[in-house]
């Protein structure tokens, strides 16, 4: 929804999808999916519900609209959906570290056996859904702090602290410095390594959920082993799991292999938001235009797979498996330009744009134009000379706050808040550390690292193509161990 809705202004669109999915939301408190929007609908009568992000992502897309839109009326009236969704969680699935659990196929990797048992069993708590709830928790404390209920907002917000202690208690392993995919229903972390961590630092939108140290981590430990320049493997190829190639192999089903080594389109959006959190813009950009050519000359023009096989083929080309043309993929490259790239991210209910830009080196003029608020953009002219970045930006709305950000070159990044005037030139040297305003030289309000220096050898891995994979080598190998490790079956 933000890379095809927000971005491009169709605040309406955007809005009719939140309030289709919550027309059809759960409301009888002693199913076990009260609050719960679907999963999957057939028909009137055939919906289906299996599914722990679904909800939780919408909760997020209703506080990205609201930011986007400043829609105050509409937060009023989709306040109960998410107080529904919060009740709902809290009466079924909330643990005693105040972690939302679920079963092991809820999760984005969904597959299973048959249509029983998991292919990937990432319950009762995974990192991805943790994230998920805790930025859930803190629309809730904001829509009910709008709705004047104070003394609820206080609760979802303490709810949510609770979520923040909880993951880096259970998760987080400062020994190694390695953050779980999950912690299964006994408290053992799995440190199987999996892009969903990545989500950690990306869902939350004040980047508040683990410590950015921490996140600079998490970052380098999960696409050293996962980015190829093609995509990001679902799995890392060190795993005996690993499974190299989705389709037409014959020692196994291809839905071992769907979240078990095969590349996710979708996978590199959140990639690129976080290696640009983290000032690996070059990095981020290499793999950027590797999707631009993918988009461009690589199956259908102008859409993406759903799928890449995690290897190349004899011939040294990409191979597209899954859905051909899949919408959350080529949305989250359109979300990357504008929220990542361009920096900008407005939140009209605490009347502020967030102006982080992420230029490549080889850019030297760019324009955009971001939509918000009523009928309001913001509209950027990018011009570099060289050392010198300037900012031409035009908005029709006053009264509001611009937080701009720039990395410098000694490892740090200063931020500053300024008021956004109809037309304003900001003039930056992120070798002298200089921000001008309309020609003034202006004081950081804040200096913090960017540690950049921990991602300083990140690169694209290697696909090691010349050794025995298990999976290869033993038939049915991942259906054999997950039919013996007995899982519930759970069928929908």
């Amino acid at each position: 929804m933000p890379g095809i809705t927000l971005t491009n202004g169709d605040f309406e669109d955007a809005k009719d999808i939140i309030t289709n999915f919550a027309s059809m939301q759960k409301k009888e408190k002693g199913d076990v999916n009260y609050g719960r929007i679907p999963n999957r609908v057939s028909s009137a009568t055939n919906i289906i519900y299996n599914t722990t992000d679904g909800t939780p992502w919408m909760v997020r897309e209703i506080g990205e609209y609201l930011r986007y839109s400043g829609d105050r009326h509409f937060a009023a009236a989709v306040y109960p959906v998410v107080k529904a969704y919060i009740e709902g969680v809290e009466t079924h699935y909330l643990d005693e570290h105040g972690l939302m659990t679920h079963r092991h196929p809820d999760t984005w990797m969904d597959a299973k056996l048959q249509g029983q048992i998991p292919w990937s069993a990432r319950g009762n708590r995974a990192n991805d859904i943790q994230a998920l709830w805790f930025t859930s928790l803190k629309v809730a404390a904001e829509l009910a702090q709008l709705a004047g209920e104070e003394t609820e907002s206080a609760r979802y917000a303490a709810m949510a602290d609770k979520v923040q202690v909880s993951m880096t208690q259970l998760f987080w392993n400062a020994d190694t410095q390695c953050m779980a995919d999950r912690v299964d229903e006994n408290g053992t972390p799995d440190y199987r390594i999996r892009p969903n961590q990545l989500m950690l630092m990306t869902v939350p939108f004040n980047r508040e959920l683990v410590a950015p140290e921490t996140g600079a981590h998490v970052v380098k430990n999960a696409l050293s082993e996962l980015m190829f320049p093609w995509g990001v493997c679902s799995l890392t190829q060190s795993d005996p799991w690993f499974h190299p190639y989705h389709n037409n192999c014959d020692a196994y089903h291809k839905d071992a292999a769907y979240h078990n080594g095969t590349i996710w389109g979708w996978n590199a959006g959140f990639s690129v938001s976080a290696m640009l959190q983290y000032g690996k813009t070059e990095l981020a950009y290499q793999l950027t235009k590797n999707l631009a050519d993918q988009i461009l000359t690589l199956g259908h023009r102008g859409t993406m797979s759903e799928n890449l096989d995690a290897f190349l083929d004899t011939s040294g080309e990409r191979v597209t498996t899954g859905t051909y043309a899949q919408a959350w993929s080529v949305s989250e490259f359109h979300r990357n330009g504008y929220q990542d790239y361009l920096g900008v991210r407005p939140d009209m209910l605490q009347g502020r744009i967030e102006f982080y830009p992420h230029f490549p080196a080889c850019w030297e003029h760019a324009t955009a134009h971001v939509p918000f608020g009523q009928g309001d953009k913001l509209a950027v002219d990018y011009r570099k000379s060289g050392e010198v970045c300037q900012y031409l930006l035009t908005a029709k709305e006053n009264g509001l706050t611009l937080e701009f950000g720039f990395d410098t070159n000694d490892g740090h990044r200063q931020y500053y808040s300024l008021p956004l005037k109809h037309q304003q030139t900001l003039t930056v040297s992120a070798v002298e550390k200089t921000l001008y305003l309309d020609g003034n030289l202006v004081a950081p309000n804040r200096v913090e690292s960017n540690f950049v220096d921990i991602l300083s050898d990140l690169t694209f891995a290697s696909p090691v193509t010349d050794k025995a994979y298990p999976v290869l080598e033993n038939h049915s190998l991942l259906e054999r161990e997950i039919r013996a490790a007995n899982y519930r079956v759970n069928e929908d």
